[in-house]
């Protein structure tokens, strides 16, 4: 690296520094802030209320041929079919869970961000880098933005279940405890898939559950990928 480039990524750095040492309480805010915005656009944005929905069999996820000819059980979502005792549809409803984890991020925020205002030390203020108020304020920065991590997810799934296209997906397995690979066909016969983590459903499924954005499938959550919406059988929910 030239001289030149050194001295400027030195600078750089150290303008860095002096703005987290001058307005650490003033980024603090902006994350709480930040989060309160993203968890309050997710239930704005989204579905506020369970849904039920019914999916075609044989229709954009069909079951493979040497399945069908085996006549082997099929699983899908934790229940068990013959191909012979398959309905024509599948009747699921959709709700949410992990509620608990967006009103503990919420809570944390807005403590955070009263702990920055309330503070005897003005917003601007510079803080001493060894003082433990400084400290106190650089752990809830870190913290922020860890919690940051989950609220896209819950913001990306209130805006896919508005108006999802819903399919089945054929798994292929498990990569591993966390993995699933999948694949499935929309209704223009076009071909998508990939791995989804798995956030808690049945195991060893041969079909699941695939929510897509209508106009372009490869913006898709499997059911057991959905971190904050739970897919179960219409009959369990009665």
């Amino acid at each position: 690296m030239r001289p030149a480039a050194i001295a400027l990524t030195g600078l750089v750095f150290l303008i860095f520094i002096f703005a987290v040492v001058a307005c650490i309480q003033v980024i603090l805010l902006g994350l709480g802030f930040l989060l309160c915005l993203v968890v309050a656009s997710g239930f704005i944005w989204g579905e506020r209320k369970r849904r039920v929905f019914s999916v075609p069999v044989f229709g954009g996820s069909d079951v493979s041929d040497s399945s069908a000819a085996e006549c082997a059980p099929l699983k899908i979502e934790g229940r068990t079919f013959t191909i012979q005792e398959l309905p024509p549809r599948l009747e699921f409803i959709v709700g949410y869970r992990n509620l608990h984890l967006l009103i503990a991020i919420v809570v944390i925020a807005i403590g955070s961000g009263l702990a920055a205002i309330s503070s005897r030390d003005p917003l601007l203020s510079h803080l001493d880098p060894g003082s433990y108020r400084y400290g106190e304020i650089y752990f809830l920065c870190y913290l922020m933005a860890i919690l940051l991590l989950p609220a896209p997810a819950w913001l990306s799934e209130s805006a896919l279940m508005r108006a999802p296209g819903i399919t089945l997906a054929s798994i292929d397995g498990q990569s591993g405890a966390l993995w699933v690979r999948y694949q499935f066909n929309d209704p223009q016969g076009g071909y998508y898939g990939g791995t989804a983590m798995d956030f808690g459903g049945p195991k060893r499924d041969n079909l699941k559950v695939v929510f897509c954005s209508p106009s372009n499938p490869s913006v898709n959550r499997l059911s057991c990928g959905l971190l904050f919406n739970r897919v179960t059988w219409l009959a369990s929910a009665k």
